[in-house]
């Protein structure tokens, strides 16, 4: 016999022991990993990062090295492991235009003018224009690398061309 208890879940009348279930009562969850999940506190799973302090990241000098000093960073910002690898793939687009040996310190807003309307950036490999959310993306994760840099004191300040008219 089943009967419907106060949170409206359906409740078997007897259980194993032969005792009535409490009601409002659930059943204790037999899978370990939701239980161990349960347990962790809410404010751990959400807290804010603490601000740091920037400091120079004195071994980066070349385009390759700041953009693996901001993929490793990036976990640090709070950012998941797909975003980590999505703008790793942004930033190889960079890398092969620049060539990962280039130093960082040499960059001038004229070059990342010239590589934000650069083939890779806006078109396919076949040829076709890309989507412009996907090109705003390429050129954004380029933009927040080197705004990184220069709060990191990696390079004086951020290389970055004249915002365009839209």
């Amino acid at each position: 016999m089943a009967t419907m208890n106060d949170d409206g879940a359906l409740a078997q009348a007897m259980v194993a022991d032969g005792t009535k279930p409490k009601p409002g009562v659930r059943k204790k969850s037999t899978n370990k990993k939701a239980r161990a999940k349960a347990k962790k506190p809410a404010a751990a799973a959400h807290s804010t990062p603490k601000p740091t302090k920037a400091r120079a990241l004195k071994d980066v000098t070349t385009l390759g090295e700041l953009c693996t000093a901001y993929l490793t960073a990036l976990p640090k910002m709070g950012k998941s492991a797909g975003t980590v690898r999505s703008y790793g793939a942004d930033l190889a687009v960079a890398k092969k235009h620049f060539g990962a040996d280039l130093a960082v310190a040499t960059l001038t807003p004229a070059q990342v003018a010239e590589y934000f309307a650069s083939d890779p950036v806006m078109k396919t490999r076949t040829g076709e224009p890309k989507n412009p959310v996907t090109t705003a993306k390429i050129r954004r994760v380029f933009r927040l690398m080197l705004i990184w840099a220069a709060e990191k004191r990696v390079i004086e300040t951020a290389p970055l061309p004249p915002k365009e008219d839209a």
